[in-house]
C-alpha cells in the first residue's frame, strides 16, 4: 500500500491496494463538451493566446478557434472535433474544466 501511494501522481489518491479506481466514463465526458474557452489577462496575454493555440493545433488536426482580445484581456475558444480530446488537452496543460 505504501509503495503505491508513493508512486502514483499528487492528484490521484488511489488507497485500494487490489482494485484501482475507475469510474463511468460517460458520467465524465459529455458526449457535445467539445468547447474549451481559456482566459487570459495581463500584458502577454496575447502571446500566451498563441501559445496555447499552437499547442492545441500541433496536437490535435481538427481543433477550431477563435481568439477575442480587449486591452490587456485575451479569451481563447478552442473547439474539439470530439469531446475526449478536450479532455485530454485540459489534462496535459493542467487547465481547469
Amino acid at each position: 500500500m505504501k509503495s503505491i501511494k508513493r508512486n502514483q501522481s499528487l492528484d490521484v489518491n488511489d488507497t485500494c491496494n487490489t482494485c484501482g479506481a475507475f469510474v463511468d466514463v460517460g458520467a465524465v465526458i459529455g458526449e457535445d463538451d467539445k468547447e474549451l474557452i481559456i482566459l487570459f489577462s495581463g500584458s502577454s496575454s496575447e502571446k500566451e493566446a498563441q501559445q496555447m493555440l499552437e499547442i492545441a493545433t500541433s496536437q490535435f488536426d481538427d481543433v477550431k478557434y477563435h481568439i477575442e482580445s480587449n486591452e490587456d484581456k485575451t479569451t481563447l475558444v478552442l473547439t474539439f472535433a470530439v469531446a475526449v480530446e478536450k479532455m485530454l488537452f485540459q489534462m496535459q496543460n493542467k487547465l481547469a474544466g
